[in-house]
């Protein structure tokens, strides 16, 4: 192509004007007078002249020459001075110049002329090549040049050529057809170009030139060039290059060139002298195509407007790079381009997008096998080399490497890079490659892809043991994919103070054929170090997301950290990691989820690590080899505590129920993972303290409320053992009504409470200290390899409650038959045991007590209908006290017996055998109820009827009485002081144990007289059966002592009946005699006349009350005496502020006046109640406390005056619009 050559060998021009000096005539002085007008014409009948050269050279500088239509055939025609050439019509004046090889038209300045004012204008003509002339019109050296209207066309080089000129217009030109340019303009000043139109000329429409030889340092600072062209007014190109610059020496300039028909220039770096201004990018790569084989790959499309350069398909982006300016910009239009680019300056490389098709993205791939991008250079922090919208393909190869040295500010935006998804086993497909001895610094990744390579990074390390070597740090990557690499998605052997955010990690480590498969990984920060060791600090991940990574690899993970330091060479070259925080993000169904340190290794570190408010969840094994390092979903091999409270690991659960695995078994080694998170990552758990078990839970989603208590797996579940397990140490499990079954271990401190008296069908295990079992009814039990059926079980256990429970056995009730099991079964050194409150019955021990020295209480319980209520063997320390032993074969059974055996308060009835020694120290068993006042059967308790004891019993002395003072509570609780008896005791004494303290004339004592004769030590003498007579010891007032006087004592006890004193008095006393026996001698009591005892109360509701509303009082009036009152009056004075509303009640009339209500009635019967008074008022309008007082009267006597009066305090508050309650209290002074 013509246009890539030089355009003329200017030697051989400048020579042929250097021939032409030797022909042009000599001028004459110019002449001062004004210019003359001077005529051509192609006939001389009518003109001054018919040649044009014989007119110039006739005139004088500053004439005028007019050229009437016509063609004139001339060599070339030379102008030395200054002249306006006119023709009569472009159309009709055809000027036909030239000579072989020089010029048609040659204006300069003859420098002999004494020329003041240098002007040359030529308008109206056509110039056309005549003898095969280089150049139409030739200007050299002028000044002040108009060229208008002019058509030039056919010479062989430039239809208009302007040289060291200065000062020129030209307007309307049209040069087509010539060889070389239209117009071309060399070390010139201030050209203007207006309205061109150039066409078929060889080398382009316009040329700006720079010349070596003529008119050289042309320019007012000394350099050479061009300066000052204008391209404006209507202007029509029809060259593929229409507007060029073409610079002879680097050091030349073309400066203040002004246009606005261009937009783009082309450049190349194999013709860095050339400059093509195009008016597209389109009409540029037609340009640039036109020499597909040595321009095209060298070219580059640059934008005028702010310098940028363009590449289109099918041109080459290193072209563009090595001609933009550091800090420049690059567009790199849709399509493939397929070259291996290297970025040696701080630029910025801007693709069309990021997509794989190439109709509308850039997508870069290899042409050699290298890395397609290679960084060599470094940005600044203000402008950092940017790669944004496009893609890489680098198949067998890096996308992008730094092979070397440091490179510092990066910055990727939107760049994907997409490997082939390698099968084989080598590495050499990686997005991103750091070398091992080259750095990485401050670089920024963001809305970009590395997937389907064998690693989407890969900073080596390796190797690289100096001290103070490679390092990659300060690295921001955000919103950033890392997908279905074969090996990982990223590996890093250095990394420091790196930033993750909004990371997507899925599907890499598919490759289990890969060489190193083992460690497949979504993420592996495998840190080596150096000589004397290499700190690497703050890897930071924010909101990540890593899925499905190296599934079935043996120590796979989807993110590995590890700083090495362990093994012979790394111990040498060791690596520290700091400051690790993985805050929020997913990771879920890898083959492990995030591991810290190496596997059979012993790692330092990392420390100070933190993983908060992330859902770790179903990163389980599928690896199908058994030798793979520990599974979970944070495994930790280091010497350090990982921090990982405040997750959701994909259950409520820590403990696991059911198929769902809890917290507990996803962490591996020293990892804090309490307290834990929900799903929405909003409620922050700990192992709960109390848990519930219902089996309406069961068919429950996790996250439901539970059927009695509770969200279902976290604290609340459909079994038992489910919520033992979850409950913390010392925590309550609340087990909701129903059927429950199983042998339930219990090996953690707890309260077992049921609710609503749950069934259990199986048996409590009881493996640990400080339980508590309550509330629960327990059948049948459970047996076990070693262990006996049995419905609790307590293994030396310390401090075991076991309270309020029924525990129902599978005794058939045959005296022959043994099978049915223990209710509650011990074995081992169970200490601090306490039975307390339960039923127990059909088994074939209610009890059975294996040998310990610790304590052991059982009290308030119900034991019946077993074979043996309770068996011991070798108990050193129990106690027996307030318990049921009913219907059964033995009561208690002891054998081995200790020497701390105590049964007491106890009753036994209908057992066949109450109490059974077998071998041991002797039983303990005093102030039991053994049926029957006369005490047990027994050999050394001749006339004892009760309950049978055998062998070594101490049962004297005994309870005489069997009533149960609290008959609605379980167990036998006899009256405080309740008699005893012993076999042998005579009676001594007679000593009151009930006697009145008031009484009324006439009116049986309201408490009758009961005397029990007694022997020395207090015991009651059961054997004492006779006559006992009650008599007044005191009798003030004469009075006489009424009713059954005399009695029979049975079995030792005397009860009297309907006695009363006929007259009222002080100081009266009782006593009672017996024969042989001190007497009973009470003390002293008054007798009161019969009269009415009349009480009052009062209420007020609501209290407290809001001001103004309705308040209710009530009053209650009783009669406490023996006799009934006549004409009652009630009195009640109501407080200040309170507006009366109403007052009333059966059998009352009342009134109000003045604040004061007054009722009044007939009459009430002795002790009875009258109805209710009802008075409703409404409260005062101010808050504060008021008070309402109320008085009873009548007109029969009433001795007791202390309860006549009542009051009622009310408190009356504001209670403002928000719901809140505003209280006044009353002011209160000392």
């Amino acid at each position: 192509m013509k246009t890539f050559r030089i355009l003329i060998q200017l030697c051989l021009i400048f020579g042929l004007i250097a021939g032409l000096w030797a022909v042009i005539p000599a001028v004459q002085p110019v002449s001062a007078d004004d210019p003359t007008t001077i005529t051509v014409c192609s006939s001389s009948s009518s003109c001054d002249y018919t040649t044009i050269q014989a007119a110039v050279n006739a005139a004088s500088p500053g004439d005028v020459i007019e050229i009437k239509n016509g063609t004139y055939t001339s060599s070339t025609i030379n102008i030395s001075k200054p002249l306006t050439i006119k023709g009569e019509s472009k159309e009709g004046v055809l000027i036909q110049a030239g000579s072989s090889n020089g010029y048609g038209l040659y204006i300069w300045l003859d420098p002999i002329l004494d020329i003041q004012e240098d002007y040359f204008t030529i308008q109206n003509v056509t110039v056309e090549n005549y003898n095969g002339a280089f150049y139409g019109l030739k200007i050299s050296g002028k000044a002040n040049v108009t060229i208008e209207n002019v058509e030039v066309r056919n010479y062989v080089r430039s239809g208009i050529d302007l040289i060291g000129v200065e000062d020129a217009t030209l307007e309307n030109i049209n040069s087509h057809d010539n060889g070389g340019v239209g117009i071309a303009v060399s070390n010139s000043q201030n050209i203007t170009l207006s309205d061109i139109t150039t066409s078929s000329n060889g080398w382009g429409g316009i040329g700006l030139f720079t010349n070596n030889t003529y008119y050289t340092a042309n320019l007012s600072d000394g350099k050479t060039g061009i300066d000052g062209v204008t391209l404006t007014g209507t202007n029509s190109f029809g060259e593929l290059n229409p507007l060029y610059m073409d610079f002879a020496d680097s050091s030349h300039v073309i400066r203040n060139f002004t246009q606005n028909e261009f937009a783009y220039v082309v450049r190349s770096t194999a013709a860095s002298q050339y400059i093509y201004y195009q008016k597209t990018k389109q009409s540029a790569l037609g340009l640039i195509n036109a020499d597909p084989v040595t321009f095209k790959p060298t070219a580059a499309i640059q934008q005028l407007s702010d310098g940028s350069f363009h590449v289109l398909d099918t041109m080459k982006i290193q072209s563009a790079i090595d001609l933009a300016e550091a800090g420049g910009i690059i567009y790199i239009e849709p399509g493939v381009y397929t070259e291996n680019i290297t970025i040696n300056k701080q630029i910025r490389l801007n693709g069309a997008g990021s997509g794989e098709n190439s109709n509308s993205n850039t997508i870069l791939r290899k042409n050699t096998n290298a890395a397609v991008v290679t960084l060599a250079a470094s940005g600044t922090q203000g402008s950092p080399i940017l790669l944004k919208d496009f893609r890489i393909e680098p198949v067998g190869v890096y996308g992008i490497n730094v092979p070397s040295g440091t490179v510092e500010y990066v910055s990727l935006e939107n760049i994907k890079v997409i490997g082939s998804k390698p099968a084989n086993d080598t590495e050499s497909e990686v997005g991103l490659k750091v070398a091992t001895s080259a750095s990485l610094q401050n670089i920024t990744v963001e809305g970009s892809s590395f997937d389907q390579l064998h690693y989407g990074w890969y900073f080596a390390k390796h190797g690289d043991w100096t001290s103070g070597s490679s390092n990659v740090e300060n690295v921001v990557v955000v919103n950033t994919t890392f997908n279905e690499n074969s090996s990982k998605g990223i590996y890093v052997e250095k990394l420091s103070n790196a930033t993750f955010t909004n990371v997507l990690v899925e599907d890499n480590g598919w490759n289990t054929l890969f060489f190193n498969a083992q460690w497949n990984a979504g993420i592996d920060i495998n840190l080596k170090g150096e000589a004397g060791g290499k700190t690497y600090q703050n890897l930071i991940f924010n909101n990540l997301t890593v899925k499905n990574n190296a599934k079935g690899t043996k120590n796979g993970a989807g993110v590995m950290i590890k700083a090495r330091d362990d093994g012979s060479t790394y111990s040498l070259y060791p690596a520290t990691l700091t400051n690790v925080q993985i805050n929020g993000g997913i990771f879920e169904g890898n083959e492990r989820g995030i591991r810290f340190g190496e596997p059979e290794k012993n790692n330092a570190g990392p420390s100070n690590v933190v993983i908060q408010n992330a859902i770790i969840r179903n990163n389980t094994k599928s690896y199908t080899g058994n030798d793979g390092s520990a599974y979970g979903g944070v495994i930790n091999y280091t010497q350090q505590q990982v921090k990982a409270e405040n997750n959701y690991w994909g259950t409520l659960s820590w403990a696991g129920y059911g198929s769902v695995s809890g917290i507990q078994t996803m962490v591996y080694g020293n990892v804090d993972w309490q307290p834990w998170r929900d799903e929405a990552l909003t409620q922050s758990l700990n192992i709960p303290t109390i848990t519930y078990a219902d089996d309406d839970n069961a068919g429950k989603a996790e996250g439901d409320l539970g059927a009695n208590g509770g969200t279902f797996g976290y604290n609340a579940f459909a079994t038992i053992e489910d919520a033992l397990n979850h409950v913390a140490p010392g925590g309550t499990v609340i087990v909701g009504a129903g059927n429950y079954s199983g042998d339930i271990q219990i090996n953690k401190a707890v309260t077992l409470t049921g609710q609503n008296r749950p069934v259990l069908d199986g048996r409590f295990w009881v493996n640990t200290n400080n339980v508590v079992i309550q509330g629960f009814e327990i059948q049948n039990g459970r047996a076990s390899t070693g262990v006996e059926q049995s419905g609790v079980y307590i293994s030396g256990a310390q401090n075991v409650i076991i309270r309020d429970n029924h525990l129902i056995g599978t005794w058939n009730g045959e005296e022959t038959s043994f099978v049915g099991g223990r209710g509650i079964l011990t074995s081992g050194n169970v200490s601090g045991l306490l039975v307390d409150g339960n039923e127990i019955e059909k088994w074939v021990s209610g009890l059975y007590l294996n040998p310990t020295s610790g304590s052991i209480t059982v009290i308030n319980n119900e034991i019946h209908d077993n074979w043996a209520g309770a068996g011991t063997d070798g108990q050193t320390n129990v106690t027996f006290r307030n318990n049921y032993f009913s219907d059964n074969i033995e009561g208690i059974g002891a054998s081995s017996v200790g020497a701390s055996f105590v049964v007491e308060e106890n009753a036994f009835l209908d057992n066949t055998t109450a109490v059974k020694w077998y071998s041991g120290a002797q039983i303990k068993a005093e102030r039991n109820w053994w049926a029957h006042p006369s005490g047990p059967a027994n050999a050394g308790n001749p006339g004892g009827s009760g309950q049978p004891v055998v062998g070594s019993v101490d049962f004297i002395p005994w309870l005489c009485d069997g009533t149960d003072s609290q008959p609605s509570a379980i167990g036998f609780q006899p009256a405080t002081g309740a008699a005893t008896c012993t076999a042998t005791s005579e009676a001594t004494r007679l000593v009151f144990v009930s006697y009145p303290t008031v009484a009324y004339e006439n009116v049986p004592f309201a408490t009758q007289p009961v005397v029990r004769a007694e022997d020395d030590d207090g015991n009651l003498a059961v054997n004492f059966n006779g006559v006992v007579i009650l008599y007044l010891a005191n009798n003030p007032a004469g009075g006489a002592l009424q009713g059954t006087l005399l009695v029979n004592a049975v079995n030792g006890v005397a009860t009297f009946s309907g006695v009363s004193i006929s007259k009222a008095g002080q100081n009266y006393r009782l006593a009672a005699i017996a024969t042989s026996l001190d007497p009973a001698v009470g003390g002293l009591f008054d007798v009161l006349p019969q009269n009415a005892d009349l009480a009052v109360s009062i209420s007020a509701s609501p209290n407290p009350v809001e001001t103004g509303a309705a308040l209710t009082y009530t009053v209650g009036v009783q009669n406490l005496g023996p006799l009934a009152a006549s004409n009652l009056t009630l009195t009640v004075n109501l407080p200040g502020g309170v507006n009366f509303v109403n007052a009333g009640g059966t059998g009352w009339t009342c009134s109000q006046s003045a604040g004061v209500v007054t009722c009044t009635r007939f009459s009430l019967a002795a002790t009875s109640s009258a109805p209710d008074v009802t008075i409703t008022v409404n409260a005062p309008n101010q808050a504060g406390s008021i008070t309402a007082t109320a008085s009873i009267s009548s007109e029969t006597l009433d001795l007791v005056a202390g309860n006549d009066q009542a009051s009622a305090n009310t408190l009356v508050v504001t209670i403002p619009e928000t719901g809140g309650i505003t209280i006044y209290l009353p002011l209160v002074k000392k």
